[in-house]
């Protein structure tokens, strides 16, 4: 049995995140070095993501309201296409 380390856990988790973020929004993200979280204005939304996969898990974040209206418009946009294909496969 392979030994669960801090790296393993971390990088299931990042590599989840990202699909996740690829999938839902078709926003591809990429790691970068710890820093520190940018400041946010007054106005903001805080959001969850649930996964599944290796690990288990629910992601809580915080996001400029500018960019949680950005992220909600490509989530939409990406549930109205699906929706659309999937009709087109049902016919």
């Amino acid at each position: 049995m392979e030994k669960i380390t801090d790296d393993s856990i971390r990088q299931s988790i990042t590599t989840t995140i990202m699909e996740t973020f690829d999938a839902m929004a078709g926003l591809p993200l990429e790691v970068v070095d710890e820093a520190q979280p940018a400041e946010l204005d007054k106005n903001r939304m805080v959001g969850a993501i649930h996964f599944a996969g290796e690990v288990v898990g629910v992601m809580s974040f915080q996001l400029s309201e500018a960019f949680s209206r950005m992220l909600t418009a490509a989530c939409w946009a990406w549930k109205w296409m699906t929706s659309k294909v999937t009709k087109r496969l049902k016919t």
